[in-house]
């Protein structure tokens, strides 16, 4: 299970959309600083939840990668209700996300 730091704003700016942000760094590296949390005041000001993913290295198999992505999205639209998110509403962006695009 990859790692994913979760960022909500307050109930009063809260617009119910949320993004995932897969973080990048190619197939060495996974740059989680510039390349995944330096984004989240540009959604979170907007009243935009943040979920950003640090996933996996795919280690010779980019399904790996992928199988992260998934599994992090499904444990979050599970969870939608509870972190006031409106799953319809949900976007996201990557920044090179080792390939997997």
């Amino acid at each position: 299970m990859p790692y994913v730091e979760s960022f909500l704003p307050k109930v009063e700016i809260s617009t119910g959309n949320s993004v995932f942000i897969l973080s990048g760094g190619g197939y060495g590296m996974v740059v989680f600083g510039n390349e995944g949390t330096q984004w989240v005041p540009l959604f979170y000001d907007l009243g935009i939840s943040v979920f950003v993913v640090k996933n996996s290295l795919p280690k010779g198999d980019k399904k790996r990668t992928l199988n992260d992505v998934e599994t992090t999205m499904e444990i979050l639209k599970a969870q939608a209700l509870e972190l006031k998110v409106n799953w319809d509403d949900a976007g996201a962006m990557e920044s090179s996300v080792m390939g997997i695009s």
